[in-house]
C-alpha cells in the first residue's frame, strides 16, 4: 500500500510493522487487529499517521499465533505432542479456537465489504454485545 500500488483498502493481523511506511503512514482504509496484548512497538508510532479510516481492535483471550492455521491445528495435535492444556493457551490463547478464527473472519469480510464493496456494517462502529472478545482500542468516534 505505501510504495503506490493500487491497493484500496489493507490489514495487518498482529504483525509488527516496518519500514518506510511506519514514518510516512497512509491515506487510506487501515485495520489493525491484534492479540490480548500491547506489545506492537510499531502500532502507536503509525497510528498518528494513518489518515484514512482505520480501526485497532484487539482480540481478547488471543496470542500471536492465533493469527495463523495454528488456531485450527494445535489443538488437534497438542496432545500428541505432549503439550499440556496451560501450554496451548499459552501459545495461541485460551479463547476457543473457533470463536477466535469466527470473529477474525466476521471483522475482516466487514472491513473489506465496506472499503471494497461500499457496504456497512455495524460491527466496525463499536463494541458489540455479539463480540464482546472485541476490545476497540483506537479509531471509533
Amino acid at each position: 500500500m505505501a510504495s503506490g500500488v493500487s491497493i484500496a483498502a489493507g490489514a495487518n493481523l498482529d504483525g509488527s510493522l516496518f519500514g518506510p511506511v511506519v514514518a510516512k503512514g497512509l491515506r487510506k482504509p487501515f485495520l489493525l487487529m491484534s492479540e490480548d496484548a500491547d506489545n506492537k512497538p510499531s502500532w502507536p508510532e503509525i497510528w498518528p499517521r494513518l489518515r484514512g479510516w482505520r480501526r485497532h481492535l484487539r482480540l481478547t483471550g488471543t496470542r500471536h499465533f492465533s493469527y495463523t492455521d495454528y488456531e485450527t491445528f494445535m489443538p488437534q495435535v497438542a496432545a500428541r505432542l505432549g503439550a499440556t492444556d496451560e501450554q496451548l493457551a499459552e501459545f495461541i490463547g485460551p479463547l476457543d479456537g473457533t470463536r477466535a478464527i469466527e470473529v477474525q473472519r466476521r471483522f475482516l469480510l466487514a472491513h473489506f465489504n465496506l472499503h471494497l464493496r461500499g457496504r456497512r456494517a455495524s460491527i466496525l462502529d463499536g463494541p458489540s454485545p455479539r463480540y464482546p472478545e472485541v476490545r476497540f482500542i483506537g479509531g471509533v468516534g
